[in-house]
């Protein structure tokens, strides 16, 4: 019934009839680019004026354009002005494949399409600006597209060789913007702040260090969010790291299970369309297994015992959800994630979100080239190990939705 909600919900924001069986002059801002194996140019496009009048209401939306035999090379903030063939989104759909359709809504695409004539615009023909992006692919970084996906979301810069070798060694959750990546930022932002503020010894009684440095982690998450355009992904995990650093404030405890499920539907009623993505299922059937198993056993765990349970949690409960979403569960991706994990929650993850933020401030642009140059060191390390371990053990394969119930 919730999915049926939902696809009513994307099936209502389309755009209008006007957008079909028609060509619409458009002035669009380009958000994200890549090169296809053919040479076809594909753009995440949003529509900044429109200049024919046939569909005014297009203005503002996203859309995800082919360009076809391409003249020149279309970058992040770029303005085009062109004449675009829309069409609403829809894809091929194979039983337990990859359904394109639903995946163009739930990525909030309101159009699908091809540009025909295209040419460079004058910037004052756009309205805004682009959102703040790191913009690394000629900054001298091996792995600026992985940078761009650990540090903002932005995925189109990683290539389709190393999505398959996360995906067969089971790492790809560490390679976009996710739980784990906000709570390594935050608590690295509170060690930092508590550290500095134990220093001063004339605070108010009310303004502990403590709460303070809870305060500067909360800031921090709201920051990565607008670092990241408010992205599905990061506002699911700020979600869920503010409600338990407000928790630790306001000095209250509750139940996991009460605290998780009102973090779940805040999430839903913010964005609908994240029941359409692979990811919402996938992280928080995680955080729901994880909570389940540690929350009555937390005094019981050292620091590595927890981590190495953690793995073997995360393969039980998730391999279920990977066989129907993803198709593939790679068993090496426990001994995998036991050696990666740590170097990139220590080394890679705060590093390359500090450098990041850091980039966005003239005066902090140097510091910040130094985090990502040592970010994108330790990254090469961990290509080269999940080289090694890629193929180990095999995997399993797809099963059906009444298989994976069977073996909950």
């Amino acid at each position: 019934v919730v999915l049926r909600c939902v696809w009513w919900f994307a099936q209502a924001r389309q755009l209008p009839a006007c957008v079909e069986a028609a060509d619409h002059e458009l002035v669009v801002r380009v958000l994200a680019a890549k090169s296809t194996a053919r040479g076809v140019a594909q753009l995440d496009v949003r529509v900044a004026r429109v200049l024919s009048s046939v569909c005014a209401e297009m203005d503002g939306q996203r859309l995800r354009l082919s360009w076809y035999y391409p003249e020149f090379v279309a970058v992040p903030g770029m303005l085009l002005h062109a004449d675009v063939r829309l069409r609403k989104p829809w894809g091929s759909r194979n039983p337990g494949g990859f359904d394109y359709g639903r995946w163009l809504l739930g990525q909030g695409y309101r159009a699908s399409g091809y540009l025909r004539q295209v040419q460079q615009a004058n910037p004052r023909h756009g309205r805004g600006s682009l959102h703040p992006r790191l913009q690394l692919d000629n900054a001298g970084y091996v792995y600026a597209g992985l940078l761009n996906a650990i540090a903002l979301g932005v995925r189109d810069g990683v290539s389709a060789e190393l999505w398959a070798l996360f995906r067969a060694t089971g790492t790809i959750h560490l390679m976009v913007v996710s739980g784990l990546h906000v709570g390594v930022f935050a608590g690295g932002v509170y060690v930092l702040a508590f550290s500095l503020l134990r220093l001063i010894t004339d605070l108010p009684p009310r303004w502990s260090p403590r709460r303070i440095a809870l305060l500067f982690s909360l800031l921090s998450i709201a920051l990565l969010l607008y670092q990241t355009g408010l992205q599905a992904p990061v506002l699911r995990a700020a979600l869920m790291a503010g409600a338990f650093i407000l928790t630790m404030l306001l000095s209250r405890q509750a139940p996991w299970w009460r605290s998780f499920f009102i973090i779940t539907a805040a999430a839903i009623l913010l964005e609908p369309r994240m029941l359409l993505q692979q990811g919402f299922w996938l992280s928080y059937a995680a955080v729901a297994g994880l909570l389940f198993f540690f929350a009555p056993r937390k005094p019981a765990f050292t620091w590595v015992r927890g981590f190495v349970a953690c793995q073997w949690v995360l393969l039980l409960n998730l391999t279920p959800w990977l066989g129907v979403t993803v198709g593939e569960v790679p068993l090496v991706g426990p001994l995998a994630n036991l050696l990666v994990v740590p170097l990139m929650s220590l080394v890679t993850i705060p590093l390359a979100m500090a450098g990041a933020l850091m980039s966005t401030v003239a005066l902090l642009q140097p510091l910040g080239h130094i985090c990502l140059v040592v970010a994108d060191h330790s990254l090469g390390l961990v290509v080269y190990v999940l080289e090694i371990l890629r193929g180990a053990f095999g995997s399993i394969g797809y099963f059906s939705w009444q298989q994976a119930a069977q073996g909950m």
